[in-house]
């Protein structure tokens, strides 16, 4: 029986990660500003600056509208059905926040209402930022971890047009270091400000650009496999590059039956206020969250698919539903 995953990252050209590993050239440096560039290029923004995490580049976006007074509102709202980090960065940044009942957002970008900051983790395409007509003032945070269209260990960007914003960012988390002077050597430095360490490494940074120079041929595959699911089970709203979501009753029951079949499915997301950290905050609509929890289930979603996999998924799915 052929396993499935329910995803899989590809590196296909190794040779500039192993390049850095033999010089050491792993960490912060000349990678990263590379991949700040051509991601910036490749949606349409003035400005990429690249993080550890999504987590921080939400966390530093934050803080930045909040400096800058345009967070007008005692509390920001989030879908309940999204990941506690983003829960987690809004806390960070000293804000209240309370969930709203968007449950048909997954795999695409939302907006952390309140705020001027998009949380785009799960999706990134070509001309993005120029497509959605972005204000100058808006931040749209992507993240590479493993399962995400481009991959890496981890890492996040902020896309804007915000000059200033990126100038201060990237000191920020470079613990206030000043990137913008150029120094003699690896000590004479100056900090500027109190910072964090929140930068990305060129290693991780050689691994998201290998993908994100092909990022067009994996969109386009993954939409292709989307599109056979869509005529397989007559679904014709899925609009995501990241997920393929249905709904099926006996939610848990389903995926056991997948599992025994060696299709591995996964649940996006488990309503953050069912969660003890959160249980005590605001809900709007709670019944429908839940409702919409007990049925969504995600199935294997992955550019490098084969069409025997996925009629594999398909001939599955309907005999386990």
């Amino acid at each position: 029986m052929n396993k499935i995953p329910f995803k899989k990252l590809v590196i296909q050209d190794k040779s500039r990660a192993i390049e850095l590993l033999d010089t050491g050239y792993i960490g912060l440096g000349n990678v990263v500003y590379e991949f700040e560039k051509k991601l910036a290029d490749y949606v349409g923004a003035e400005e990429v600056v690249a993080f550890d995490s999504c987590t921080s580049a939400l966390f530093i976006s934050l803080l930045w509208e909040q400096s800058q007074g345009r967070i007008r509102y005692a509390d920001v709202s989030i879908p309940s059905m999204t990941v506690p980090l983003v829960a987690c960065a809004i806390r960070e940044a000293g804000l209240n926040f309370y969930f709203n009942d968007a449950t048909d957002w997954v795999g695409s970008t939302y907006q952390i209402l309140g705020t001027n900051v998009f949380d785009s983790a799960h999706e990134l395409r070509r001309n993005q930022w120029a497509n959605q007509k972005h204000k100058d003032t808006d931040k749209l945070c992507f993240s590479f971890y493993p399962t995400k269209t481009i991959g890496s260990a981890d890492g996040g960007a902020v896309a804007t047009n915000d000059k200033e914003f990126a100038k201060w960012a990237r000191m920020l988390i470079t613990y206030g270091r000043n990137q913008q002077k150029q120094y003699g050597n690896s000590w004479d430095y100056d900090v500027e400000m109190f910072g964090y360490k929140r930068h990305w490494t060129n290693l991780q940074a050689a691994v998201a650009l290998e993908q994100l120079q092909r990022l067009d041929q994996t969109n386009e595959a993954r939409r292709a496999i989307a599109a056979t699911y869509d005529a397989a089970f007559g679904f014709f709203t899925n609009d995501s590059d990241y997920l393929y979501r249905i709904n099926v009753e006996n939610r848990d029951d389903f995926v056991e039956k997948m599992g025994k079949r060696g299709i591995e499915c996964g649940v996006h997301f488990k309503p953050l206020h069912l969660m003890n950290p959160f249980s005590g905050i605001r809900v709007e609509n709670q019944h429908k969250i839940e409702k919409a929890y007990k049925t969504t289930v995600s199935l294997p979603f992955y550019d490098t698919m084969t069409i025997s996999e996925v009629h594999q998924v398909i001939r599955a799915t309907k005999e386990s539903a």
